[in-house]
């Protein structure tokens, strides 16, 4: 076995900080979440699907944007939210 076939053998690394990006428009301001979580598929294999969450400017500021994507994440990556249910706050 080479390291190329070893490779593809491996698992990808779930840890993760998730993402924050300022939206900018002519009316409102907002700040976009960004994570991944993995859904169990009916034949056993798991898919990795993009979440987005966006939230108001000027309701919430980066470091609350910061905690909340924390905390959503830890919620969705614990295995609490396996049915497909959105986590509080959604």
């Amino acid at each position: 076995m080479d390291a190329h076939e070893l490779l593809e053998r491996c698992g990808r690394r779930r840890g993760q900080n998730g993402c924050i990006l300022k939206r900018t428009g002519k009316r409102r301001n907002s700040l976009q979440l960004h994570w991944y979580v993995y859904r169990q598929q009916p034949d056993g294999t798991e898919r990795r699907i993009h979440r987005t969450k966006t939230v108001r400017a000027d309701e919430c500021s980066w470091g609350e944007a910061c905690r909340l994507l924390r905390e959503i994440i830890r919620i969705e990556c614990s295995g609490g939210a396996q049915d497909g249910t959105q986590p509080k706050g959604n």
